[in-house]
């Protein structure tokens, strides 16, 4: 008899587990903020802009998403003269990767998302017979070198060569080096 007990008290600890996990999950995803469709979707715009041109001189307020760091930057610039005179149907042809939050001829509020991390990051790389510090440009996915550091063969611990070929992510150049400090073989 005790042999069924047990068996139905770990069943019933699975099921109880199973439902915790189920109703937190639940909650979580019910407080974070709801994704919308597709980029620039008829409702998200306000009724009338179909029909307005973007004016020369117009305001663009962006704000790029970097999904590697879920971080936001925002910038203010003048609109691109590529947008000028685009309607709403035009401007979402021409640029399909942007999200258009509002539309105005004088005023455009504009989102657009990147898969890697923001300006705020440094990844170091190796590059030949330097280790190269990367940064990505605000409003873009491309990155510049931002500064190289000279090192040989043997100058890294060999366990941290692997990770030094992919990237390696640091939130600032002090990061860097420390980091570079405690792997270099003495």
């Amino acid at each position: 008899m005790s042999i069924k007990r047990g068996g139905f008290l770990r069943v019933f600890i699975f099921a109880l587990i199973f439902v915790s996990c189920g109703l937190l999950g639940y909650y979580a995803a019910k407080s974070e903020p709801l994704v919308s469709g597709q980029p620039g979707a008829a409702s998200e715009v306000p009724a009338g802009a179909a029909g307005a041109e973007i004016r020369e001189g117009a305001a663009a307020d962006w704000d790029y998403y970097y999904m590697m760091c879920a971080h936001h930057v925002y910038a203010h610039k003048t609109a691109d003269k590529s947008m000028v005179g685009l309607t709403l149907t035009g401007f979402r042809a021409a640029f399909p990767d942007v999200r258009v939050v509002s539309f105005a001829p004088e005023k455009l509020s504009l989102s657009k998302s990147f898969c890697c991390y923001c300006p705020d990051h440094f990844l170091l790389k190796r590059r030949g017979d330097a280790l190269a510090v990367l940064r990505t440009m605000t409003g873009t996915a491309e990155q510049e070198i931002f500064m190289e550091i000279p090192y040989g063969p043997g100058d890294i611990a060999g366990d941290e060569e692997p990770a030094l070929e992919t990237g390696k992510v640091f939130d600032s150049l002090a990061e860097i080096y420390a980091y570079l400090e405690n792997v270099e073989n003495k």
